[in-house]
């Protein structure tokens, strides 16, 4: 979101000084909503990561996953991958477009 603003700024020098509230809604929810859905994927991401390199943490998953073999680890990061990178980079894309319509 940081990016997107100041590519904003180098873009569009005068909204440097102009108020927030004077930037389109439309640039402002094209900089920032498709980047906090995209954040949703990165950060199940690395939770999991996080999660699964504990030790007693790893053991009740792998417990719990045995019920149901299509979920653990490997497949729920792989999803989130599939999920994420294209995500990302849609939210990426949008949020330059807001920038340059801002």
């Amino acid at each position: 979101m940081y990016l997107a603003l100041r590519v904003k700024g180098i873009l569009h020098p005068s909204s440097l000084t102009a108020a927030p509230h004077s930037t389109s809604t439309l640039a402002l929810s094209l900089m920032f909503f498709p980047l906090c859905i995209a954040s949703i994927f990165v950060g199940g991401f690395i939770s999991n990561l996080i999660v699964y390199h504990i030790p007693a943490a790893r053991v009740v998953l792998d417990v719990e996953a045995q019920k149901f073999p299509s979920t653990g680890y490997k497949p729920s990061q792989s999803a989130m991958l599939v999920l994420g990178v294209p995500a990302l980079l849609i939210a990426i894309v949008l949020a330059g477009v807001g920038a340059l319509i801002g």
